[in-house]
This record gives C-alpha cells, sequence and structure tokens, in this order.
C-alpha cells in the first residue's frame, strides 16, 4: 500500500496489432506495472537485467556451439566425399 505522501508511478505497455493485417494475432497483450516510489526497486532490476543477461547469453552460446556443429558436420563430410578440406 502506497504510503501518504507518497509517488505512485504506473508504466503500461502494449504488444499486438489492431492495424489493417488480413492475419492479426491471436492474443493482444496489455502490462501494468504500479510502483510506489517510496519503496526501492534497484536490486529487483539488477536481478531482472542480470537474469536477462544470462538468459542472452546462453541462447548466444547454444548458437555457436550449433553454428561449430554444423560446420564441423559440414567438414567432415566433405572430407569423406573426397574434398581436400581441413576438419575442425
Amino acid at each position: 500500500m502506497a504510503r501518504k505522501g507518497s509517488t505512485l508511478s504506473i508504466f503500461i505497455d502494449e504488444s499486438g496489432d489492431f492495424g489493417e493485417l488480413k492475419e492479426r494475432p491471436a492474443y493482444y497483450l496489455v502490462t501494468l506495472v504500479f510502483h510506489d516510489q517510496s519503496r526501492d526497486i534497484s536490486d529487483n532490476v539488477k536481478k531482472l537485467k542480470s537474469s536477462i543477461k544470462n538468459k542472452t547469453r546462453r541462447k548466444q552460446v547454444k548458437q555457436i556451439r550449433n553454428r561449430i556443429f554444423l560446420q564441423t558436420a559440414g567438414a567432415k563430410e566433405n572430407i569423406y566425399q573426397g574434398n581436400r578440406q581441413k576438419e575442425y
């Protein structure tokens, strides 16, 4: 509950489209965030940013591993076909 004299911030974000699209998305998402400005949320924000960064990093590592795997598989296939390529 907001304390007397404090400021309540409300953030609203939407995702979706009501434009002139032939196919409309199945969902229209609206997000509301209420923040009592008298309460410090900097630790929560740091945790959120860290979580996003870690998920992004894990996704990037997975993409790199997949790319290396595909390159290695392609190099091996070329060697088996008699082409002279270095195997990674």
